[in-house]
């Protein structure tokens, strides 16, 4: 078997590689909508995580800590990520409950969860914290007001020092669907491994852009769509997932507009791109840039792929393009 030597030993080395090439840095794009997005270069990113972790470490944040996110895909996500890991702490990425009309069961859910993982803090936003007025055990942190202190170029920011690749980087919270989730621990060498062997296999270069819809706290969203693209020095646009299932067609735009190359998606996702997108709201569309359409997560059927390719591409989609 040949040995695996990724070029950065860590994701933080990574961005940090990214970020020395300044004006020409590569980007992460947070996209609301087809109309609103804000788009971090990494030399930014950088700074706002610096900023963002000497704000944990003010709320008592340590390294060695963990720390858990229950954020949409969104500015603060990013921020918070990267600064939990500059500073030395763990983060964990949760889901945010689309709705709060059970959020008495969602609680109880997030203080199981809680009462596992034993974060320092909870990372969440104001709706979060107004609806979940009993976690009393916990520090809630507003993550839109940490956000802003990231994004403030006079607030201060904490040194830079880059881990170890032996220390970890993550905990990956299993779905849940069959049982109580259950905590992966993931080190930065094992990130690195990853994402080298994903980045390797498909060619995945600078000159790529990936376009991802698929949340981040799933490994295919947080690998695929943010870890994978910072880590080959590549642009990436993030779209929420709720925008994905109320408007599926916006992924597609997104990826004819930023010239999308790789995307990835669970099998019922292109199931439902070709039964619910009509013709008419695929005007101007070209998917002739999509060169890698992964399929993964969940079992890939024919019976969904074939109709996919067959329909889009009318629309440019390379016709060896899907990628199981």
């Amino acid at each position: 078997m040949t040995r695996l030597h990724p070029r950065h030993p860590t994701i933080l080395h990574a961005l940090l590689a990214g970020a020395e090439k300044g004006h020409h840095a590569p980007t992460v794009t947070l996209a609301q909508d087809t109309r609103h997005q804000e788009t971090l270069r990494h030399d930014t990113l950088l700074d706002a995580a610096a900023r963002c972790a000497a704000a944990l470490a003010e709320h008592g944040i340590r390294p060695g800590d963990r720390v858990v996110l229950c954020l949409p895909t969104a500015g603060p996500f990013t921020t918070a990520f990267f600064a939990a890991q500059l500073l030395g702490a763990t983060p964990t990425a949760i889901a945010v409950p689309v709705r709060f009309g059970g959020a008495a069961g969602f609680e109880g859910q997030l203080k199981d969860l809680l009462g596992y993982l034993r974060p320092a803090a909870l990372i969440t936003t104001p709706a979060v914290i107004t609806a979940l007025p009993h976690l009393a055990d916990t520090r809630l942190i507003d993550a839109d007001t940490l956000h802003t202190r990231a994004l403030d170029p006079g607030a201060p920011a904490h040194p830079l020092h880059l881990p170890d690749s032996d220390t970890l980087a993550l905990i990956q919270c299993t779905s849940g669907s069959t049982g109580t989730p259950k905590g992966v621990m993931i080190s930065h060498a094992n990130l690195a491994a990853n994402c080298e062997q994903f980045t390797t296999a498909l060619n995945w270069t600078p000159q790529d852009t990936t376009v991802s819809w698929a949340p981040l706290y799933h490994d295919m969203g947080l690998i695929t769509g943010l870890m994978c693209p910072v880590y080959a020095g590549a642009d990436t646009v993030l779209i929420p997932p709720t925008r994905f299932l109320r408007a599926p067609a916006e992924w597609l735009h997104h990826i004819s507009t930023h010239r999308g190359t790789i995307a990835a998606a669970p099998n019922f996702a292109y199931g439902y791109l070709t039964t619910r997108v009509r013709d008419d709201e695929l005007d101007g569309i070209d998917l002739s840039s999509w060169r890698v359409a992964l399929c993964g997560a969940e079992p890939v059927k024919p019976a969904t792929v074939h109709p996919f390719v067959e329909r889009f591409t009318r629309w440019g989609l390379p016709p060896h393009a899907f990628t199981p």
